[in-house]
């Protein structure tokens, strides 16, 4: 008896190959784009993978891993971040998530072992108010770090206690959170 033929099959075509600088781009935007929604800490690298449309495997390949492509982001976006400090534009809703997502970003790099050489390459906008202060207000550089550093502690105590307590929190209650979280 003779064979049958074989239906044919269709088979899907293949995307066309990307170049590993478009796919570094791709994963670098949305290692960006999930930190706009996301704690560092919550983003998996198949997170991050699939919204590049890229396998995860590229990642510890490219970037060794989640550390050193968020440490990239960091450097990404932290001119963004000093300009928008330096021209006090941090009355917008998305310019203060901007700087939200540089201190988390900043603290979950730290917690993670990566050592920036100064506190103004760790969180820009402490650097651009030190500018800002010594051009604008005539302060000395030392006076103007002394502010920036200030203001820059408040901010960060802030963003660090935030989870952690409700508005109607008292004194007393804050700085027992905050104690809690340095013997941590």
């Amino acid at each position: 008896m003779p064979k049958s033929p074989s239906p044919i099959t269709a088979t899907k075509p293949r995307a066309p190959r990307r170049s590993r600088a478009v796919c570094e781009e791709l994963l670098l935007q949305a290692a960006e784009d999930l930190l706009t929604k996301s704690a560092p800490a919550d983003i998996t690298i198949r997170d991050i993978a699939a919204k590049a449309t890229v396998h995860h495997r590229f990642i510890s390949t490219w970037f060794v891993g989640k550390v050193e492509l968020f440490t990239i982001v960091h450097q990404r976006i932290s001119p963004r971040t000093r300009t928008l400090a330096r021209n006090a534009s941090l009355t917008t809703p998305s310019s203060v998530s901007e700087l939200n997502l540089q201190l988390g970003l900043a603290l979950w790099l730290i917690q993670n072992g990566v050592k920036f050489k100064s506190t103004e390459e760790a969180f820009p906008a402490i650097g651009a108010a030190i500018e800002r202060s010594v051009q604008e207000l005539g302060m000395s550089h030392k006076e103007a770090e002394i502010v920036a550093h200030t203001v820059g502690s408040m901010v960060l105590s802030n963003f660090i206690l935030q989870p952690h307590v409700a508005s109607t929190t008292s004194l007393e209650e804050l700085l027992g959170h905050y104690g809690k979280l340095l013997r941590k």
